[in-house]
Parts: C-alpha cells; sequence; structure tokens
C-alpha cells in the first residue's frame, strides 16, 4: 500500500457519516454501491465497491476511535472510508479456519490503487476501482 496520494485529479461526488456500530457496515456498503453507480459506475465497480468499504468500515468498527466513520465517492471510481484512528493497517496472514484478517488483502487484490493518508485526527484509505 502507497502511502503518498495518487496524482489522478478527482472530483467530490458525495459523502455520508456513520455510527460506528456494527449495524452500519450495510447501509455504509450499499449507500456506496448506490451512489457509485449514479455516477455511471458498471455493476460490476458497484459490487466490488461494496464488498470493499464494507471491508474497511468493519475495520473502522471494530479498531477506530470516535463515534463515526466517512464514506466519500469520487467520480474516478475512488472512494474513501475515514476513521479516527491513527494506526496503519497491516496486511496478515490467515489461516483457513479464522474468521477475519483477510479485509486489507482483498482492498488491495480488488482495487486497481490503494493509498493511506494520514489526517490530524485519524486517517483515510482511499481504493481505485
Amino acid at each position: 500500500m502507497r502511502t503518498d496520494q495518487h496524482q489522478q485529479k478527482i472530483a467530490f461526488v458525495d459523502r455520508r457519516s456513520f455510527p460506528r456500530l456494527p449495524a452500519a457496515v450495510g447501509a455504509a456498503r450499499d449507500w456506496a454501491a448506490r451512489t457509485l453507480t449514479q455516477t455511471g459506475g458498471t455493476e460490476e465497480q458497484a459490487f466490488t465497491c461494496a464488498l470493499l468499504v464494507g471491508e474497511l468500515a468493519t475495520n473502522a468498527v471494530q479498531h477506530a476511535a470516535g463515534e463515526t466513520f466517512e464514506v466519500t465517492v469520487w467520480s474516478s471510481g475512488a472512494v474513501d472510508v475515514r476513521d479516527g484512528s491513527f494506526t496503519k493497517p497491516e496486511a496478515r496472514s490467515s489461516g483457513e479456519e479464522d474468521e477475519d484478517g483477510r479485509g486489507l488483502q482483498l482492498v488491495v487484490g480488488l482495487s486497481r490503487h490503494v493509498e493511506l493518508i494520514q489526517l490530524s485526527d485519524g486517517k483515510i484509505i482511499r481504493f481505485w476501482l
């Protein structure tokens, strides 16, 4: 995962905050996929977007600080998940019986590019479809 900002210009589409609760993961996933589709994204991109937002939102709910996390959709097919954690996510090895630990691997494997943007109040994980 690169930690510098991607050079491609992107235009803002929409942003929404969600409560940092397990029940909000599905709402964030569905909102991001629907928003991407409304801006011209394909059904395949929307499916991938939903999966990756679900993984990153789950990480935000389980590991971040604060009461909310935020999802932003950009016109270029970039999607941000912002949370209140300063910890850089690390890909982990997971055994066949493990129920978690594969989220970041999915994000890296299914997106064209992933970047970490450190902020004064947390971080953004941006992936490009």
